[in-house]
């Protein structure tokens, strides 16, 4: 598929999804390994390549016709070159050949699973696999530009229960990403627009750094934080941005009541 089309489909997805940009689409397709939500979004290249080589895979005489091709051809509409450009970027990618990744993977997700599962999904997620430590790069860079440690966040995210509902993990990935729409930031990308006033404590600008630490928001964890068997004072920034060690279930209980204010 055309890097332009590509291009103009995520572009049409991001605009519907975030009219306000504040995470790059690619990410997105990774969130269900990286946080544990379960609603992500399937990267619309890496698609392309795996429904090329298990469509033509699956064709004993499409992959004869693409043997029968001269090695000149270079017609990037010919099927035997885009045939060919798809098995060097899986190959690139993953360092495998597809015979050699359902192999792979079919043991390793036991003979049950591998029955079922497709040879696209299964190329797919090799292919995914191989991007992933990219994004995870990313992550770690968007926090790390605001000061925090990324290599801490991942960790602490490891330590998250399965239990967490999944609106406190797209919580959790908008404030990493700084994406809540604030009235600061409703009037930094307006412009001409004044922020307003934090509406739960009527003091001070409503930023998610003065959410954090939001004399309104603080009232509240003090109400539940014995009986929760919470830490007495929630860490602010520190805790959402996950840079404190505490056990996971202790970190899922303050995270619960802050999404709860």
């Amino acid at each position: 598929m055309p890097h332009s089309v590509v291009q103009q489909i995520e572009s049409k997805i991001r605009d519907f999804i975030m009219p306000i940009g504040w995470i790059k689409m690619g990410f997105l397709c990774h969130i269900g390994e990286i946080y544990g939500i379960k609603t992500a979004l399937r990267d619309v290249f890496l698609s392309n390549i795996a429904s090329l080589l298990a469509s033509y895979g699956a064709h004993e005489e499409i992959m004869q016709g693409v043997a029968d091709t001269p090695v000149g051809e270079k017609s990037d509409v010919h099927p035997a070159v885009n045939w060919s450009l798809a098995f060097h970027f899986l190959m690139e990618s993953t360092g495998m050949m597809p015979a050699e990744i359902a192999r792979r993977v079919g043991t390793s997700r036991g003979p049950e699973k591998s029955k079922t599962e497709t040879a696209f999904k299964r190329l797919y997620r090799a292919l995914a696999d191989a991007e992933r430590p990219a994004w995870e790069k990313y992550l770690r860079d968007r926090v790390g530009d605001k000061g925090w440690n990324g290599e801490t966040l991942e960790k602490q995210l490891r330590r998250l229960p399965r239990t967490v509902p999944q609106g406190h993990l797209w919580f959790l990935l908008k404030v990493h990403f700084n994406a809540p729409i604030t009235k600061a930031r409703i009037a930094k990308a307006v412009g001409g627009v004044e922020a307003e006033t934090c509406p739960l404590c009527k003091q001070e600008t409503e930023t998610i750094e003065h959410f954090a630490n939001c004399p309104a928001v603080l009232d509240a964890y003090a109400r539940v934080q014995w009986g929760a068997g919470l830490p007495p004072v929630p860490g602010g920034m520190q805790t959402l941005m996950l840079q404190e060690e505490m056990d996971g279930g202790t970190g899922a209980g303050v995270i619960a009541v802050y999404v709860g204010a």
